[in-house]
């Protein structure tokens, strides 16, 4: 998948991000054993074979932030959201939970 097109945003834009947007959507995709080791605060866990059916119940509009482990599952992941899914915000957290 082409990670040209992954709109990444770093954890200060999203502290942003988060305090001009109320309803932004914050999902860690990691699997199970590592969202319980630890995750970021206000994160939902989703794992990524989820996503696609997760977001459905939301608004193409929401504003979605998506981080894995480094950024290698979240970018793909989210370019999916935009292309396939029709989700206009969509963002991958630059370095995922390890920049975190």
């Amino acid at each position: 998948m082409d990670q040209t097109l992954v709109k990444e945003i770093t954890y200060v834009e999203l502290d942003q991000l988060e305090l001009q947007q109320k309803d932004c959507v914050f999902f860690d995709i990691r699997e199970d054993y590592d969202f319980e080791e630890g995750h970021i605060p206000g994160a939902s866990h989703c794992p990524m074979e989820f996503v696609s059916e997760q977001v459905k119940t939301l608004e193409k509009a929401t504003p979605i932030v998506l981080y894995c482990q480094s950024g290698r599952r979240s970018g793909p992941t989210a370019v999916f959201l935009e292309r396939e899914c029709g989700f206009s915000e969509v963002f991958s957290l630059k370095g995922g939970y390890e920049a975190y």
